[in-house]
C-alpha cells in the first residue's frame, strides 16, 4: 500500500515533466507565426589581423542587405510570404517547417516549364517581439577578404539579421 500510495504522489511530476519537452517544442512554432518587418542587422567577426575587422563587417553589412526591405509572413498553416517593399510586385510564397531552432523554408516556382523546389535552412532564435536569422557568412567572408588580403584570416563572421514583429 505504501508502494501504490508513492507512486500516486511522485505520477504528476513524471506526467508535467513528460508533457514539458512537446510544449518547448511547439513554443517556436506559435511563437513565428505573424508578420515580421526587417530592422537592423548586427555582426559578430573575428579576423586576423583585426585591424580588418571594419572591412569584413562593411561586406558583411552589403551581405545582408538582401532582407532590408523584407516584410516576412508566417501563417498558422505553414505556409508563407517574403514580400519585397523595395520593389512593388516582388513576393515569394513559401512553405514552412520550424525544427530544432531552424527553419526550413521551401520554396516551388516554374522554370522553363518544370516545377522547381528549393529548401532553405535558416538557424534562427526568437527574443521577446523580435526573430532573428542567424546567418554564418564565414566561408563568404574568408572569400572575400582573402582576395584583397592573402594573410587574412576570418574565423567568425556571424550576420543577425532581426525583424520585429508586426502583427
Amino acid at each position: 500500500m505504501k508502494k501504490f500510495f508513492a507512486l500516486m504522489l511522485i505520477a504528476p511530476f513524471m506526467l508535467a515533466v513528460s508533457s514539458c519537452s512537446d510544449d518547448d517544442k511547439d513554443d517556436d512554432k506559435t511563437a513565428i507565426i505573424g508578420t515580421w518587418q526587417y530592422l537592423q542587422s548586427e555582426n559578430e567577426v573575428t579576423v586576423t589581423p583585426e585591424n580588418l575587422k571594419d572591412e569584413v563587417s562593411g561586406y558583411l553589412f552589403n551581405y545582408a542587405g538582401e532582407y532590408s526591405q523584407d516584410v516576412w509572413v508566417f501563417k498558422k498553416n505553414g505556409t508563407g510570404t517574403i514580400i519585397n517593399k523595395a520593389e512593388e510586385d516582388d513576393s515569394e510564397d513559401f512553405t514552412y517547417e520550424v525544427k530544432s531552432g531552424n527553419i526550413i523554408l521551401t520554396f516551388t516556382y516554374e522554370e522553363d516549364g518544370e516545377t522547381m523546389t528549393e529548401e532553405d535552412n535558416l538557424p534562427f532564435k526568437m527574443d521577446a517581439n523580435y526573430f532573428v536569422i542567424i546567418d554564418d557568412c564565414t566561408e563568404e567572408a574568408q572569400q572575400y577578404i582573402s582576395g584583397k588580403h592573402k594573410d587574412a584570416k576570418v574565423t567568425k563572421a556571424i550576420v543577425n539579421n532581426k525583424f520585429n514583429k508586426v502583427k
